[in-house]
């Protein structure tokens, strides 16, 4: 069975997380850029397509935008929807198949219903012509991709795309993009989300202390991302039984 490109999700089945302050800061400004121009119109001469997170991995980019959709439903107006697309939804061994489902994503249907597109790791599925790891495939994908952002209209089609590795993105691309950097969360978020994982876990205020004491004295001598402190919160308490 074939299958679909991209998966249109419904903002509001998506669960609220809570942000740390710099995810949120960017989170909100997502929200704004978007708003602005769903309700505002779009003007020709601004060459603005859609939004490009930049960043290490582990550092919430993909979990922004799902927020940000949950947070644009939640204004009620315009009616938002949400279609994630991963590379592996597009990737086809099949000569033209690629290219036809990729043209399908921007196929968004009714107008009165505002899209945002969210490309995952796009530099998994456009890489930028002039490296030496992209291959004739990938000129065709970039290709569709540059005259399909060129089609659309940002008053009722917005394309966010998330990637750990800027510099494989073409050039092109990030042109018709507005870039946003999403660095590392600092320590303190870091702290933040650990204690915050804990506490939906355990209820003995020793044991939550004990775990936390074990992360802050590492994180003052590894360099922990978040799926760092995930993972070593999820092995503490299975260790200790729960």
């Amino acid at each position: 069975m074939e299958r679909t490109a991209g998966l249109d999700i419904d903002p509001n089945s998506i669960p609220e997380v809570k942000l740390t302050k710099s995810r949120r800061e960017i989170c909100e400004k997502i929200v704004r850029i978007c708003r602005h121009f769903f309700t505002k119109g779009y003007t020709a001469r601004i060459p603005f397509r859609g939004i490009l997170l930049s960043g290490p991995p582990s550092t919430g980019k993909t979990e922004i935008v799902k927020q940000a959709a949950r947070k644009l439903v939640l204004m009620r107006k315009p009616i938002v929807r949400l279609k994630f697309v991963d590379s592996a939804d597009i990737a086809s061994p099949r000569w033209g198949e690629a290219e036809n489902k990729l043209r399908a994503v921007f196929r968004t249907g009714e107008e009165s219903v505002k899209t945002l597109i969210l490309f995952d790791d796009i530099d998994c599925l456009m890489m930028e012509r002039s490296s030496h790891l992209s291959k004739e495939w990938h000129f065709s994908i970039d290709s569709i991709i540059f005259h399909e952002l060129d089609r659309i209209n940002p008053s009722n089609t917005i394309v966010i795309a998330t990637t750990n590795r800027p510099d494989l993105v073409d050039k092109a691309l990030k042109s018709r993009l507005y870039e946003i950097e999403v660095p590392p969360p600092p320590k303190n978020e870091l702290l933040e989300i650990a204690e915050e994982m804990i506490r939906s876990m355990l209820d003995s205020e020793a044991e939550i202390k004990a775990i936390m004491d074990i992360i802050k004295k590492r994180i003052e001598k590894e360099d922990l991302d978040l799926r760092d402190i995930q993972h070593i919160v999820l092995v503490e308490c299975i260790e200790r039984g729960y």
